[in-house]
């Protein structure tokens, strides 16, 4: 009978055991990785300063909450990272083309729209 308890409300089944995160790792990669990449390969016609300049922000501030609820829950395996960073650029892209679509439907177009 013990072997065999059925999992209700009462008792709820176990949970396996949560991958823990170094925050003063997490931050320097975090906020290191870019920059080490823009240092790398500024030379190029300087797109990349450009870049960390433009999607730094967005990365930011959309990559840390993800990245952190993710490595709670499971472990840092770059397949599913990238699987998460492709899906918060395409949810992203999403919401700004449905904030622009539904911005044109007005009547009156706003004078300070450069789209």
């Amino acid at each position: 009978m013990t072997e065999k308890t059925a999992h209700n409300i009462w008792m709820p089944a176990p949970r396996p055991a949560r991958y823990l995160v170094d925050p003063v790792a997490f931050f320097i990669a975090l906020i290191g990785a870019p920059l080490l990449v823009t240092l790398a390969s500024f030379w190029l016609f300087l797109i990349p300063v450009f870049a960390l300049v433009l999607g730094g922000p967005i990365y930011l501030i959309l990559g840390t909450p993800l990245l952190l609820f993710h490595l709670r829950r499971d472990e840092g395996k770059s397949d599913s990272i990238v699987a998460l960073a492709m899906m918060t650029v395409l949810a992203g892209a999403w919401r700004l083309a449905l904030a622009r679509s539904s911005r044109g439907r007005s009547k009156r177009p706003s004078p300070c729209s450069l789209w």
